[in-house]
């Protein structure tokens, strides 16, 4: 057989987010698949290269930066990677945000697989380029854009953190897919922008508020520093099956 396709029909729910496929059933093919995954890798791999490169201190001859520069940094490096990928993946670059639209039946269980490696390895990639594009004078120590809880919190503080920061951005995320929000739906990546930008400053000084299992995975990877490094896989993944769980639960879908 020629052209042979294997195809399964993907059922999308109503929503009006801007950066989410689109409204009616769609059906997946492998070339689909593929084009997710290239989506996936290449989004979350600039995630990671841009996002911890506003980390780098060294080029001005200052050993700090202010807390402002990473969290507008990864703020608007989101909005502008929804803006890019959404069309074509749905952006999630966070396997907790996976796991979320998977609970609210926006993506089939076949894709989960498909989303978390492109996620893993775009991650895995774009830390190991910004390694690479940094003079090692520079950068010194591979030890850097590490998420390590703050010394005088113990593992479940910690958990609890990533847990509700987590829940807070899955909320927009929620309230956004919502077709009750539908006549609120301007600028959504910038509302995703504010949403980073408040969770890296309210919960950075607990844990660096990753909010996001491979953001903090790779950094972990190429350092070779795994300090809690469970609290950040399980925070967010946690709260990807909860919070939409809760959500449809309090807050039904008005069915005609």
């Amino acid at each position: 057989m020629s052209n042979v396709e294997i195809e399964s029909s993907l059922k999308i729910e109503d929503n009006h987010l801007s950066h989410r496929p689109s409204l009616a059933v769609q059906t997946f093919s492998w070339r689909k698949c593929i084009e997710i995954f290239i989506a996936e890798v290449v989004a979350t791999s600039l995630l990671l290269c841009l996002g911890c490169m506003s980390t780098v201190v060294g080029f001005d001859g200052s050993q700090s930066v202010h807390k402002l520069q990473p969290a507008l940094a990864f703020g608007f490096l989101v909005s502008s990677l929804i803006t890019s990928f959404g069309h074509i993946s749905g952006a999630h670059m966070n396997p907790a945000v996976t796991i979320c639209f998977y609970m609210m039946g926006t993506i089939e269980a076949f894709l989960i697989p498909i989303y978390l490696a492109a996620e893993i390895i775009g991650s895995v990639l774009g830390m190991g380029l910004l390694l690479l594009v940094t003079p090692v004078g520079i950068i010194g120590s591979r030890d850097v854009c590490t998420t390590i809880p703050n010394p005088t919190l113990n593992s479940f503080q910690a958990l609890g953190v990533e847990f509700v920061c987590t829940s807070l951005l899955l909320l927009v995320l929620l309230g956004c897919s919502d077709v009750r929000n539908a006549d609120k739906q301007d600028s959504v990546p910038l509302k995703f922008a504010g949403v980073i930008i408040t969770l890296s400053l309210l919960g950075g000084p607990y844990t660096g508020a990753s909010v996001n299992p491979v953001r903090s995975f790779a950094p972990a990877l190429w350092s070779h520093n795994w300090t809690a490094n469970w609290v950040y896989w399980v925070g967010p993944s946690l709260s990807g099956l909860i919070t939409p769980f809760f959500y449809q639960c309090c807050f039904p879908p008005v069915r005609k």
